[in-house]
């Protein structure tokens, strides 16, 4: 009889500790699907402030041209270069985020995820072109808060749309010019 009352209070206590780490990582997987979606808009709104507050102390960003950031000032002198200074080249940027995986964590406060973006330039020319990217970030569990360690952004180099115009003959580019077929670049 006591045998069974302490395997009965074992098998309750384990079954309730595997329980409740379950509800925790599904309120963890929630509060991750909401970063992403927070991300997202402070990316499409240009909120360069906010986007700033989903990184930890330390990170690193390794952007979609591979310049590396690794603190707010470059974050700051990026965003200025694609968007606000005298030799910006994008008008705006919008991007739809999706997630190959729910997160795999590696410990209580930290994992990884990856997947792929959609993303639109509008250049100032006038220009526009949409590029799909893939991304892969390490999240961290900083002061009670999901943020961004580490993110990596990066494209195909052998199938993206400036590539195909480079590749295009001179011909294909009068094409283009006298608008008698489709530019890679809109």
């Amino acid at each position: 009889m006591r045998r069974t009352v302490i395997i009965s209070v074992l098998v309750f206590f384990f079954t309730f500790t595997a329980f409740a780490q379950a509800v925790e990582k599904t309120v963890d997987h929630s509060e991750l699907r909401t970063l992403k979606t927070k991300v997202t808009k402070a990316i499409n709104n240009r909120d360069i402030n906010t986007l700033r507050s989903y990184f930890t102390k330390e990170f690193s960003f390794t952007t979609i041209d591979q310049t590396v950031i690794t603190n707010e000032k470059e974050l700051q002198s990026y965003y200025d270069k694609m968007f606000v200074g005298e030799d910006a080249i994008v008008e705006s940027l919008t991007i739809e985020v999706a997630a190959d995986i729910e997160t795999r964590f590696t410990s209580e406060k930290t994992g990884y995820n990856y997947g792929s973006t959609i993303e639109t330039y509008k250049l100032k020319s006038g220009k526009s072109t949409v590029v799909n990217s893939r991304w892969s970030a390490c999240i961290v569990k900083e002061e009670g808060q999901w943020k961004i360690a580490s993110a990596h952004t990066g494209v195909n180099f052998m199938d993206n749309p400036y590539l195909h115009y480079k590749s295009m003959s001179w011909f294909d580019r009068i094409l283009v010019f006298l608008n008698l077929t489709e530019s890679p670049v809109k």
